[in-house]
C-alpha cells in the first residue's frame, strides 16, 4: 500500500514537471513565432522603401507633401528642391516632368 502510494505521488511529480516543461516550451514556441513575425515585417517595410525609391517622383511628391520634412534617405532637403517641387502633390493627374 505505502509503495502504490509513493508511486502515485512520484507519478504527479512527473506530470507537474512535464506540465511546466510543457507550458515552458509552447512559451519559447510563441516568442520565437513572434519574433519571427517582426522580422518579415521589418523586410517587407524595407522591401516597400526600396520599391518606393525606385519611382521617379518619389522624393518630388514627398519633399511637397511634408512641409517639415528635413531629411529623405540620409539627404538634406534644400530650399531650391522645395521651391522645384512645389505642386507636385497637388497636381491632380496631370502630369508634370521633373529633374531628378
Amino acid at each position: 500500500m505505502m509503495l502504490m502510494m509513493m508511486m502515485m505521488t512520484t507519478t504527479r511529480t512527473l506530470m507537474c514537471s512535464l506540465s511546466s516543461l510543457l507550458s515552458l516550451l509552447s512559451l519559447s514556441i510563441i516568442i520565437i513565432i513572434i519574433i519571427i513575425i517582426i522580422i518579415i515585417v521589418f523586410l517587407l517595410l524595407m522591401l516597400v522603401i526600396v520599391l518606393l525609391q525606385l519611382v521617379p517622383a518619389y522624393r518630388a511628391f514627398t519633399v511637397d507633401s511634408l512641409n517639415k520634412l528635413s531629411f529623405l534617405d540620409d539627404l538634406p532637403v534644400t530650399v531650391d528642391e522645395r521651391l522645384e517641387y512645389s505642386g507636385v502633390s497637388t497636381d491632380s493627374g496631370q502630369s508634370s516632368v521633373i529633374a531628378v
